[in-house]
């Protein structure tokens, strides 16, 4: 069944979940709140998960290549940079979250001062 899900899936979310379920796994580290935009920049997907406590912090830097990446998905056509990522946060991340048996505790959206994009910061409670 698990192998379903993920054939239904964006190849995006699915490297998502890859991240979660690793840092999952991971020895608790509780430095994941002092993550900036320049930690998360030098990473190969513009990803970093960790582990503190009963929670997944999960980093991702969107650049502009990522928002047409969003926009060329029907259901993200014509919305703005605020309804499409109400709608990925509350429409696809909660199964991302399930997929470590986590569920979404509080997420931000913040627009970044050094490059052009922002991150998205997730904090799942597993």
């Amino acid at each position: 069944m698990k192998f379903k899900l993920r054939e239904e899936m964006y190849l995006s979310d699915q490297a998502r979940i890859d991240y979660l379920k690793q840092a999952k796994k991971s020895k608790q580290n509780c430095d994941y709140e002092e993550i900036s935009d320049d930690d998360i920049f030098e990473t190969n997907d513009l990803i970093v998960a960790g582990r503190c406590g009963k929670f997944v912090w999960f980093y991702e830097f969107w650049t502009p290549s990522c928002w047409e990446g969003l926009y060329m998905k029907e259901e993200y056509k014509g919305l703005d940079e605020k309804e499409a990522i109400d709608k990925f946060m509350t429409e696809r991340f909660p199964t991302l979250a399930k997929a470590i048996n986590g569920e979404i505790y509080n997420w931000d959206y913040n627009e970044s001062d050094i490059y052009d994009g922002g991150r998205l910061t997730v904090i799942i409670h597993i």
